[in-house]
């Protein structure tokens, strides 16, 4: 039940942001969240240029690990302040 009620609040955060989620409303699992990745942004190129890049690959993370943990970021800024109900 706890799963479904922060589910609901963070898809309807991201839909706010402007982004998609990932899987389809009738498939979705709220205990797994994916966001899209819109087309304009490209990540692989962002990477390259980012110094912490290198790190990260060291630490053996990937392209598109790299990419969730800045979405991620993104909406924590962006939710900070918010409160949750």
């Amino acid at each position: 039940m706890r799963h479904k009620k922060y589910h609901k609040y963070l898809v309807e955060g991201i839909e706010n942001l402007g982004l998609d989620m990932l899987v389809e409303k009738p498939y979705r699992l709220p205990m797994l969240n994916a966001v899209k990745i819109p087309n304009s942004v490209n990540d692989v190129k962002k990477q390259e240029r980012d110094p912490q890049w290198e790190a990260l690959k060291h630490k053996g993370i990937t392209r598109t690990q790299s990419t969730e943990l800045e979405v991620q970021n993104v909406v924590q800024s962006r939710c900070t302040g918010v409160s949750w109900p």
